[in-house]
This record gives C-alpha cells, sequence and structure tokens, in this order.
C-alpha cells in the first residue's frame, strides 16, 4: 500500500486496489508513518502483516436456493443469551411491584403472584374497588383457577 500511495494513488483507489475499506488504507497509512510498519507480506518474509481479517469485508457467494439451508447458515445469541422473566403491574396512580419469574409461568405460579402481589396493590391504590385489571390471552390469565379467584375477589378483570 506504501508504494501505491507513493505512485500517487488515492485512498479510494488504495482500497478498491487492495479490497478493503477506506477506513482500513487510512489506518494503515498512519501505522506505517508513525512505527514504519508496512502492509504486506509475502510468502511468509517482511514485517508482520498490518490488514487484518476484521478490516476488509468478506463476500459470500450461495447459489439460489441455498441461503436458508442449515449447512450456510449459523445462529446468534442476543444480548449473551441470558434472561429473566418479570412481572409488573402499574397504574395511573403509581408503580406496583416488580416480581422475578423463576419458574415457567403456570396457572399456579400466576395465582400465586396475583393473590400475593396484586391483590395487596389494587387493593391500596385503589381502597373504594374502582379499579379493573387489563391482561392479555396467556394460558395461565385464561385458567379456571385463575377466573375463579377473580371472581371470587371481585375483581374485574378482562
Amino acid at each position: 500500500m506504501a508504494s501505491l500511495g507513493r505512485l500517487g494513488t488515492s485512498i479510494t483507489e488504495t482500497a478498491r486496489l487492495a479490497g478493503c475499506s477506506r477506513t482500513a488504507v487510512v489506518n494503515i497509512h498512519v501505522k506505517w508513518i508513525n512505527d514504519g510498519d508496512t502492509s504486506s507480506r509475502r510468502q511468509g518474509f517482511g514485517r508482520p502483516r498490518v490488514i487484518k481479517e476484521k478490516d476488509c469485508p468478506a463476500w459470500v457467494h450461495r447459489l439460489p436456493g441455498e441461503q436458508l439451508l442449515p449447512s450456510c447458515t449459523a445462529g446468534h445469541t442476543q444480548a449473551g443469551g441470558g434472561g429473566i422473566m418479570l412481572w409488573e403491574t402499574f397504574s395511573r396512580v403509581a408503580m406496583g411491584p416488580v416480581v422475578v419469574v423463576e419458574q415457567t409461568m403456570k396457572p399456579a405460579n400466576y395465582l400465586n403472584i396475583i393473590a400475593d402481589q396484586l391483590h395487596p396493590y389494587m387493593t391500596f391504590v385503589f381502597p373504594t374497588g374502582n379499579r379493573i385489571f387489563l391482561q392479555d390471552n396467556a394460558p395461565c390469565h385464561k385458567a379456571r383457577i385463575v377466573l375463579e379467584w377473580f371472581e371470587e375477589h371481585m375483581m374485574n378483570s378482562t
């Protein structure tokens, strides 16, 4: 790359000829000016390579219909792969409790959270009983024991 620069080749043209980004060319040039490193290595001789594989794009060419084959794809884990489940309630009046759910949310587990966390919160925040509790249609929300609990405690649930 240094020889291309000496010949008066622009950064863009050097990047195109070397098959890497303009940023990689600028970084290599700055390193060469500061440290005396070169950007080429032929047959294991000379100074170590300055261009790293991560500096240059990798092109992948696939045949039609091949892009979704398991042998052509790699899975990925987002945000480190860990996760937690939280149950929380809130209203226009106040934020409610946050509960860490450590197991699968089954009707019995959900009912324990409702009885231990939601009911005291709703009774404190809405002492007159003027309240409506909204939930989605998750199976544990629509289980018979959960619906019976809501009827027994006269909480409107939709």
